[in-house]
């Protein structure tokens, strides 16, 4: 492998490290920055978006979906945990319902 062929790789590396990074904190601009002017982005089913400006709605889109879905598991789980008993309650029924 020649040099050129190493540094391109560490590049690609580093553009991958850096988008992961700047999507997980929500930074899109920054995150469309990665993106040259009139990048296509295919995604699964949806339509594709083209240039910046509909990468970045994209991106805003599929973050705003992500959010409420993540909100509605919340609150799912809060409800569940909020009506069983604690593990200390339960420990504390079967130590009495035990015989000495």
């Amino acid at each position: 492998m020649e040099t050129w062929e190493l540094a391109a790789r560490e590049m690609v590396r580093d553009t991958i490290l850096r988008y992961a990074h700047l999507a997980d904190r929500g930074r899109i601009d920054e995150v469309i920055e990665l993106f040259v002017e009139d990048a296509t982005l295919e995604a699964g089913n949806a339509p594709a978006a083209r240039g910046r400006d509909a990468l970045r709605a994209f991106f805003l889109a599929t973050g705003a979906r992500l959010a409420a879905a993540t909100s509605r598991r919340s609150s799912a789980t809060t409800s569940r945990t909020s009506s069983s008993p604690s593990r200390g309650a339960m420990r504390r029924a079967r130590s009495r319902t035990s015989s000495p």
